[in-house]
């Protein structure tokens, strides 16, 4: 948790430029003189990856903002074991390894922190636009306007979507 990426503010981003091939091999040189095996590997680099972005939350985040939602994104955000860890750091004070175990990928800390990966939003907003669309084809079909200020600012009825054939063959 020392390294100096860790203690810079944000914005910042990083990925494989950073904590890539080099230095994925002091990780490997390190196990191999503890004599760590493959899956230790993973699980340490695991849990350091939950606990540099807790620590990040409680440093720069929660200290001027309170949340209701983190919404993880990425490669990690497929790994339901990194959401849990995630979501069990950020249920105990301070920040630092505890009884951190696997959880399910929507996952609710104690100070009122849901942990989701952002694929569950994607989800539910997919259903919402397909009920949306559902209301608005037959209206659409039958060239009625919608009277829709409120959800689209315009200052009239207006018919809503297109239809749209696909070409001859």
């Amino acid at each position: 948790m020392q390294d100096p990426y860790l203690q810079r503010k944000p914005p910042k981003s990083t990925g494989r430029e950073y904590f890539g091939a080099a230095y994925v091999e002091k990780v490997l040189l390190l196990g191999r003189r503890y004599r760590a095996k493959p899956n230790d590997l993973i699980r340490t680099a695991t849990i350091f990856t939950a606990l540099s972005i807790v620590d990040a939350l409680h440093r720069f985040v929660l200290p001027k903002t309170k949340i209701h939602q983190l919404i993880v994104s990425g490669g990690g955000a497929h790994n339901p074991l990194l959401i849990g860890q995630i979501a069990a750091l950020l249920s105990s004070s301070p920040v630092g390894v505890r009884d951190i175990v696997p959880s399910s990928p929507r996952t609710k800390a104690l100070p009122g922190i849901e942990v989701l990966p952002s694929s569950s939003l994607r989800h539910s907003r997919r259903r919402q636009r397909s009920s949306r669309l559902r209301r608005i084809r037959p209206r659409n079909v039958s060239s009625a306007p919608v009277k829709s200020s409120s959800a689209t600012g315009a200052r009239a009825p207006a018919i809503l979507g297109k239809i749209s054939y696909a070409p001859p063959r």
